[in-house]
C-alpha cells in the first residue's frame, strides 16, 4: 500500500494526484484559500462540515473538497474540472498527477446492528404453569386419630397368673393293686380230644 504523507482519520489515502471515481471521472469541487505550510490535516478541517466525498490537497499551494457531478453548496460556489467532469460515487483511484495527493471520506457502516433480536422473546411461557398443584392441599390432620392402645388384645396383659399353680398333681394316686385277680388258668374249655364233626352216610 501506499505510504500516506500524513495519516488523516476518517480518511483514507488514495495516492498522489487528483482523485477519480471507477469510471476515472474527477468531481466538482469548492476551492478552499490556503496559506504557506497548509496541508491535508488543515484541508479535512476545511472541508468536513460540508460532508465532501473527500479533498484533494497541495501542501501550500491548494485544497479542494470534492463532490459528486452536480452538487451545489449553499453560499460555496462549485466549479467543474477542466477535463474528465463527472464524477460520481465513492472516490477510488487517483491519476497520480502533480504534486496534490487524494484522500477519501470513508463512510460508517451503512447498517448499524440491532440493539436487540429481530424477534423479541416471550416473556413468559406460551402457557403459565399453574400458581398451585391442580390436586387439592393434602389435609393437615389425619383423617381419624389413631387409636391409644393396639386393635388386638385391648386389655392390659396380665402381670402374673391368673391362678396359683397347684402343690401337687390334679390326677388321682395310682391303685395300690390291680382292681381283680388275674386268672389261673384260660378262660376257654379244654378241645375235644376228637373231631366234632359226623360221618358222611352210606
Amino acid at each position: 500500500p501506499l505510504e500516506a504523507p500524513e495519516e488523516i482519520v476518517g480518511f483514507e489515502y488514495i495516492g498522489p494526484g487528483l482523485c477519480l471515481d471507477s469510471s476515472d471521472q474527477k468531481y466538482d469541487f469548492i476551492s478552499i484559500s490556503v496559506t504557506s505550510g497548509f496541508f491535508a490535516s488543515e484541508c479535512k478541517a476545511a472541508c468536513s462540515p460540508f460532508s465532501p466525498r473527500g479533498f484533494h490537497a497541495e501542501e501550500g499551494v491548494s485544497c479542494r473538497c470534492l463532490f459528486d457531478d452536480g452538487a451545489s453548496i449553499d453560499g460555496n460556489t462549485m466549479n467543474d474540472p477542466t477535463t474528465g467532469d463527472g464524477g460520481n460515487g465513492p472516490i477510488v483511484y487517483s491519476d497520480y498527477t502533480g504534486d496534490g495527493h487524494c484522500y477519501a471520506y470513508i463512510p460508517p457502516p451503512t447498517h448499524a446492528p440491532s440493539a436487540s433480536p429481530s424477534k423479541t422473546p416471550s416473556s413468559s411461557p406460551t402457557t403459565s404453569p399453574s400458581s398451585s398443584p391442580t390436586t387439592q392441599a393434602p389435609s393437615t390432620i389425619p383423617t381419624s386419630s389413631p387409636t391409644k392402645a393396639p386393635i388386638i388384645g385391648t386389655a392390659s396383659p396380665s402381670s402374673s397368673p391368673t391362678q396359683s399353680p397347684s402343690s401337687s398333681p390334679t390326677t388321682a394316686s395310682p391303685s395300690t393293686s390291680p382292681s381283680k385277680a388275674p386268672s389261673t388258668s384260660p378262660t376257654t374249655a379244654s378241645p375235644s380230644t376228637s373231631p366234632t364233626t359226623v360221618s358222611p352216610s352210606t
